[in-house]
């Protein structure tokens, strides 16, 4: 068989670029769509099925599918067909919500490869170690779930270093933080959904983003120390950035009480942090700065009262409005990244090449060389975490 014959694509087959389609009863299933890759084809339903056993990550973040060419149709799936079955079983509360937001994607330019990006690739847990508290293991209890956190009499558990999805405060009355394990750098774009379990007490918890170190703070609340910004229960919004013209402010932000499900949208190719409670916009940070190139932030709830409790939770109160607009500004803000990115590496590039022209002194283009690659494998390491 010639290579000519081999490269043929045969007849009665669909093509996803192409309007022909057409099918045999004998070798193919009612009302099913073939996916033709260069001299093989996968039939919808086999995609699907693949679709539900990748990681989100991977198909995201690398796009480690079988071939280019598959991923391609991934990402040119404008009416969402491909992505129902991913979504149900990544995110089911996108579920009463995909066929609004399937005709409002097909208009966007990434579509739900981008959407599933923010919304969706956002696993995160607590941690509450380190911290300045010598009693850390009694005054935090961390667990799988909150259903876990009901069930479990708290007196016959043991205090735990292990990251979950909830975190318990069960010390004395004081401001004691924890903070996540997903670290947010200045290339993180997503939106995480944290549930205020329990709330017994009328003191104020918060939520909001501070770096790793902050834990180790005796006297802190979020959003009062720096380089940390956050909202408080009580309607109080705050952010303190010493690198920034406007250093501290304070603003109004909508009060959170007893299970209520906070959404924060993390856009750092923007400079911004924004809180949405059970859906409704309360407030934005904008102009977040990191004190470092390779300093990380953390999601960091503060709790006082015995029996606060956060959850992450893979739910969400947004509607579509909430969902587009949300969207629509991170699109924005990865658009602009890129075009400064570019000419940012242009003028690199061009500083490079006169470098290399007119620099001859051997130790100063060794110690310049050594500086860059140690910069670059701390870059790529912080980048894998």
């Amino acid at each position: 068989m010639g290579k000519e014959q081999l490269n043929k694509e045969p007849q009665n087959r669909y093509h996803p670029y192409s309007d022909n389609r057409k099918s045999k009863k004998d070798d193919l299933e009612e009302e099913d769509d073939i996916y033709f890759f260069e001299t093989w084809y996968i039939p919808k339903h086999m995609i699907t099925s693949i679709l539900q056993f990748l990681d989100l990550k991977s198909l995201v973040e690398k796009g480690l599918l079988i071939n280019k060419k598959f991923y391609r149709v991934i990402c040119d799936d404008c009416e969402g067909v491909l992505w129902e079955t991913f979504c149900v079983k990544q995110a089911a509360w996108l579920k009463p919500l995909f066929n609004d937001l399937k005709k409002s994607l097909q208009t966007r330019k990434h579509k739900w490869m981008r959407f599933m990006s923010i919304f969706t690739n956002n696993y995160n847990q607590w941690d509450n170690t380190p911290n300045y508290s010598p009693t850390i293991d009694v005054d935090f209890r961390l667990y799988n779930n909150s259903t876990d956190a009901q069930e479990t009499n708290s007196q016959q558990i043991e205090g735990s270093s292990n990251a979950c999805q909830t975190v318990k405060y069960l010390g004395i009355t004081k401001n004691t933080s924890c903070s996540s394990t997903y670290e947010i750098n200045s290339q993180t774009v997503k939106c995480f959904h944290i549930r205020l379990d329990c709330k017994p007490s009328k003191t104020n918890v918060g939520l909001g983003i501070a770096e790793k170190s902050f834990l180790l703070l005796e006297r802190k609340f979020v959003g009062f120390n720096p380089y940390n910004a956050g909202c408080s229960s009580n309607g109080r919004a705050r952010h303190y950035f010493p690198n920034v013209q406007e250093r501290y402010s304070e603003a109004t932000c909508g009060f959170f009480f007893e299970g209520d499900i906070i959404s924060i949208v993390v856009d750092m190719l923007g400079r911004s942090v924004s809180f949405y409670i059970n859906g409704t916009f309360s407030h934005e940070f904008k102009n977040i700065q990191f004190r470092g190139l390779m300093d990380t932030y953390r999601i960091t709830a503060t709790m006082f009262s015995s029996g606060d409790q956060f959850s992450f939770v893979q739910e969400s109160r947004l509607g579509v409005p909430e969902l587009l607009l949300i969207y629509d500004q991170c699109e924005k803000s990865y658009e602009t990244y890129h075009v400064h990115l570019k000419s940012i590496k242009e003028e690199f590039r061009e500083v490079a090449e006169q470098f290399m022209r007119d620099c001859d002194d051997l130790d100063f283009i060794s110690t310049s060389m050594a500086t860059m690659k140690s910069f670059i494998n701390k870059f790529n390491n912080g980048s894998k975490n």
